[in-house]
């Protein structure tokens, strides 16, 4: 199981298949005191000036990022970079910067959740399997089942 930036359409070539599990949209993740935390959705310009935990270059998260920097014509100023969820959301609650989180992640800390507006953001899920390999009545019993926990984790 793998993900990746939607936006990313490079091929996974001839001897990889891979299956669609969902499409989950990233959001800002803010810190509940934020001067932002009270609009429905953010505008992208609107965050040209904050500072932002991110993660390690070449990882889905900082993938989306660089794309929006493109978009915004900003750089982003990245004060800090991690690569667990759980501590970008604890220096997010200190007020160090905002984030991109993945709409399904839970969080424990009482933060707030931001779509953008005006430009689509999310990772694409998929199961990657060898070419022909989902015919095999295992594979294709354990890629059902992804799928249908995708199905569940959005439904929720």
């Amino acid at each position: 199981v793998v993900h990746r930036d939607e936006r990313d359409t490079n091929p996974w070539g001839p001897r990889i298949d891979a299956t669609p599990l969902l499409r989950e949209p990233l959001e800002i993740l803010l810190p509940q005191h934020h001067r932002l935390a009270d609009r429905k959705r953010i505008p992208l310009h609107e965050l040209a000036d904050e500072p932002w935990i991110g993660v390690e270059g070449g990882l889905m998260v900082d993938d989306v990022l660089r794309s929006l920097a493109t978009i915004a014509g900003v750089r982003p100023r990245i004060v800090q970079r991690v690569n667990v969820f759980r501590v970008m959301e604890e220096l997010v609650a200190a007020g160090i910067g905002i984030a991109l989180l993945p709409r399904y992640v839970h969080t424990t800390r009482a933060l707030v959740r931001k779509p953008l507006s005006g430009v689509h953001i999310a990772r694409r899920i998929e199961a990657v399997t060898r070419a022909g390999a989902a015919a095999r009545p295992a594979v294709a019993q354990v890629i059902d089942i992804l799928k249908a926990v995708a199905r569940d984790v959005v439904d929720q």
